[in-house]
This record gives C-alpha cells, sequence and structure tokens, in this order.
C-alpha cells in the first residue's frame, strides 16, 4: 500500500519550478521560489496537491494538470526521502510512515488551493490546524470510508468551492465538525455527500447549515447512517431544507415515516434516488417535480400501495411531464400499483417516459393499464421485470 502526493515538476536553470496558480503558467517560477528559496518560501508557493494510496508508479505518469513544487522531508516533516531526484520524474510520489494522518505541517502550506484525497481509505483525520489553510477552494475527500469525522477547522474555509464529502455528525466530541459547521461555506459548489446524520444530529443544527443558501450545489446526497428513531431523522431532513436550484437528491437509510414537503418543491430537480427508507410507507407526491428525468425507488420493505393519484400529486395526469426513466427495486412487500380511473385522460400521463425497472418486487401482482398502453404505443418503449413472480410478465414481453 502506497500514499503519495504527485507533483508535475518543471526543470529551469537546474531548480524545479512550476505554476503557482491554478490558472498560471507552467514554467514560470514563482517569486521567491528560485533556487536558494527558503523552505518556508518554497511552501508558500504550493498551491495543489494530490495524495495517492494504493497507486503504481505508471498511473502516476499518466496524471495531467497538477502543478506543484516538489516537497522534501525538511519541508513537510514526516515525508521519507524521495526515491529519486526532481529532475528525472514528471510526478513525484511522496511516502510517509503513518498512513491513517496527514502531518501536520501540511497546514503550514498557507497558499494551498486544491488538496484532493479521493480513495485514502486507510485515512482516518485530517490534521487540526486545516482551518488555518484560509485560500483552500478545493477540497476532495470521497471515498475515504475510514474518515469518520472532521476537524472543526473546517468551519473556517470559507473560500471552499469544492467540498465533496462532510460528516455532519460524530461521536468523538468538540474536536468534530457538526452539520451547523456548514453555517459559512456558502461558496461550495457541485456535489456534496453529507454523512453521519442521525439520532445525536439536532434539528436546529441542521436549519443552520443553511443547505438552502448554497445555490452552487447541483447534486447533494443525504446518508442516515447513525442509529436512532425515525422522529428525528424527519426533524433533521425537514430542517435541512436543500436549495432551490438542485438537480440531483439522493437520500439513504432515512429511518422517517414521511418525506418533507420541500422535496416537491425543488422544480429544477432531474433526478432522484431514495433507498434504505426502512420506514417509509407512502410515496411521496412526486409527480409534481416538473422537471423530474430519472426516478430510483430501492430497498424500501413498508411500501405496500403506490396509489397514482398520491403518488402523482395534485396535477394527476399531467404528472411527470418529463419523466423518462422509473425503476422499482427491491420493494419486498410491494402488493398494488393501483393506477388512475379508468375514465381518465391518460394522453399526458408521462408522456417522455421510455423506460421501466421493476426487480424483485417478489408480491407484486399488477402495474397499471396505461403503462400497457405505452408498451403497445411506443415499440422502444423498454419494460425491465426481473424477479416478480407474482406478475404476469408474459404482458410485458
Amino acid at each position: 500500500m502506497k500514499i503519495g502526493m504527485a507533483m508535475k515538476v518543471k526543470q529551469a536553470h537546474g531548480a524545479p519550478i512550476c505554476s503557482t496558480d491554478l490558472g498560471g503558467v507552467p514554467g514560470r517560477s514563482p517569486a521567491g521560489a528560485g533556487a536558494g528559496a527558503s523552505n518556508n518560501e518554497v511552501a508558500e508557493s504550493i498551491r495543489n496537491m494530490w495524495i495517492i494510496e494504493d497507486a503504481e508508479l505508471g498511473e502516476l505518469y499518466d496524471m495531467r494538470g497538477i502543478y506543484a513544487l516538489r516537497l522534501l522531508r525538511e519541508i513537510i516533516s514526516g515525508f521519507e526521502k524521495l526515491e529519486k531526484e526532481a529532475h528525472e520524474l514528471p510526478i513525484l510520489p511522496v511516502e510517509w510512515e503513518n498512513r491513517d494522518r496527514l502531518p501536520g505541517a501540511i497546514c503550514n502550506l498557507l497558499n494551498l488551493q486544491t488538496l484532493n484525497l479521493n480513495g485514502c481509505r486507510s485515512l482516518q483525520k485530517l490534521p487540526k490546524g486545516i482551518g488555518k489553510l484560509i485560500k483552500l477552494r478545493h477540497l476532495e475527500i470521497l471515498w475515504t470510508a475510514s474518515l469518520t469525522y472532521l476537524p472543526k477547522g473546517i468551519a473556517c474555509l470559507t473560500s471552499l468551492r469544492t467540498l465533496s464529502r462532510f460528516i455532519g455528525n460524530s461521536l468523538v466530541g468538540s474536536k468534530a465538525c457538526n452539520i451547523a459547521d456548514l453555517e459559512k461555506l456558502n461558496n461550495i459548489q457541485g456535489n456534496i455527500t453529507i454523512d453521519g446524520l442521525g439520532a445525536e444530529t439536532d434539528a436546529s443544527e441542521a436549519e443552520r447549515a443553511g443547505l438552502e443558501n448554497k445555490n452552487g450545489l447541483h447534486g447533494l446526497e443525504l446518508w442516515f447512517t447513525a442509529p436512532g428513531a425515525g422522529t428525528n431523522d424527519e426533524r433533521v431532513l425537514g430542517a435541512l431544507k436543500a436549495p432551490s436550484e438542485l438537480k440531483d437528491l439522493g437520500i439513504f437509510y432515512y429511518r422517517g415515516e414521511l418525506f418533507p414537503a420541500w422535496m416537491i418543491t425543488l422544480q429544477k430537480l432531474t433526478h432522484l434516488t431514495l433507498a434504505d427508507c426502512d420506514k417509509c410507507s407512502v410515496v411521496p407526491r412526486l409527480g409534481e417535480l416538473t422537471s423530474l428525468e430519472s426516478l430510483k425507488i430501492m430497498n424500501m420493505p413498508s411500501i405496500k400501495r403506490v396509489m397514482d393519484s398520491e403518488f402523482l400529486g395534485a396535477g394527476s395526469t399531467d404528472a411527470f411531464p418529463k419523466l423518462e426513466k422509473i425503476s422499482f427495486e427491491n420493494l419486498s412487500n410491494w402488493e398494488e400499483w393501483v393506477g388512475l380511473a379508468d375514465d381518465c385522460d391518460q394522453a399526458n400521463f408521462m408522456p417522455m417516459l421510455s423506460s421501466l425497472s421493476i426487480v424483485n418486487c417478489r408480491k407484486l401482482m399488477a402495474i397499471p393499464d396505461c403503462i400497457k398502453l405505452k408498451k403497445n404505443e411506443k415499440p422502444w418503449f423498454h419494460i425491465n421485470i426481473k424477479k416478480c413472480p407474482s406478475l404476469d410478465q408474459s404482458q410485458y414481453e
């Protein structure tokens, strides 16, 4: 196993140099970072750092667009001696002994803008002084299963544009962030996964997080992974209130019985996944999401009946105007999908639907007639039905 830092190095006048800005010009030496520069000056010139675990050297060669000065052992304590000289490698792996944590001296890189730790599965903690990196714009920490909390200093990183994962609750006490520490990070953009929501999460702290104010967010995953009562989950999820510009939403392991009203106000939402929500027995009025293109409902054993009169919402036959794909999987107690009344005008019912997948819903006995009509009227309409022994699958082949 290897944990390393990847850096692309340029050579000029015998000194390794680099671009020190995300938009900089490779090959131009930063002020104070040429030959004879002090360790502090070199450290301050570093902008981008990738930490890589289990990476073969050949994989490192393939990386592009990473510009940073090489770090020697005297710059950041704890790093082992480089295997080769800087001029021999375009990208340098640097190792250190304690693979479960980063050297605290990384926090002295005061101009660092990018720290990518994606895939560092052994990483257990970030340095408690990370709040000193006030110029940090991108913190990538996906696929870091051993990382169970974030230090309080994260709340000080108000320049962050990318925060791919946030751990909203833990049992390690005051040294850890909670969900309220997202309050001032209103510049984050793109996608964020929030882990650790559950029994110890306070609904008032969830409201303080101010997700609705983070209009740059387009993707949000909420993981209720801490054990606890469903009533608290309902309060927490109700208080989080996703931003109105959100396009992708996933809710996992939620133990409330009902979903919050704010879900159906997300009129720009295009993709929705509801999974492992064990206690939810009622599917919300998702037909009112006018931009929704893809819907997945998975592993929800409390669902026994889906009523189109409720599922489609107030619009009924005008529901799901842009829905293209819908998937139900592992609804172990689902018995009925009750469609609209036969005399309803079904012409506008899911007009864009092109794919329906129902997998491992062993008690389901029938699907609405309008779905059958779509199969007959549109030869390109795809139905995938598997492991549904109570359903006459021959009607949909």
